[in-house]
């Protein structure tokens, strides 16, 4: 576990600090049920092939499709989560691209000009490609930064991202993931 948050910090500096992004533990349930909930309406249907396709596109140097991708994520998420993400995506717009990575800059060149929204999930996946992540290992690094929002304790950060494996599995057995200039799964 200690690696992996230690991957989520390389990707986003202040990872501590973003707070809540897409997922919101609440108040009126137990961690394990907001989670459960946000993975089946939230994670699996509009987070996962995202992350998946903008780290592959990242991979291609796809800015056009990347652009593509991010306004789509802005028109599929709700009003609360959409607003959260993009606050979070701000902090990260800031941070400097891993070195070389020339798809990066581009992408931030069009959302500070406005014709791409900067979601979270986008500048995440983005950074994940750029330190050459395996998309595996960059999808768990995600879900632990949406589980920092949550205040959990080392014990249930644990236990919620073992929940979420069977997601992050079944998504990576998606016959799109293995497409042509596909990103590779294992380091």
């Amino acid at each position: 576990m200690q690696e992996l948050i230690e991957i989520v910090y390389r990707c986003n500096p202040e990872a501590g600090v973003v707070g809540r992004i897409t997922w919101d533990a609440g108040r009126t349930s137990t961690a394990l049920d907001s989670w459960q909930g946000w993975l089946r309406t939230c994670f699996r249907p509009i987070l996962l092939p995202h992350l998946v396709l903008v780290h592959q596109e990242a991979r291609v140097q796809g800015v056009r499709e990347l652009c593509r991708a991010a306004h789509a994520l802005d028109a599929q998420l709700p009003a609360v989560p959409r607003q959260r993400s993009l606050a979070a995506g701000e902090r990260l717009i800031f941070q400097k691209p891993p070195q070389g990575d020339r798809v990066q800059g581009r992408f931030l060149a069009e959302v500070r000009s406005s014709r791409a929204p900067g979601h979270f999930a986008t500048l995440f996946a983005l950074r994940g490609a750029g330190f050459s992540l395996p998309l595996r290992t960059s999808l768990l690094a995600y879900l632990v930064q949406e589980l920092f929002g949550g205040d959990c304790s080392p014990d249930a950060l644990a236990r919620l991202l073992g929940q979420a494996l069977p997601a992050v599995n079944d998504g990576l057995k998606a016959k799109d993931v293995y497409a042509e200039g596909g990103a590779p799964l294992h380091g």
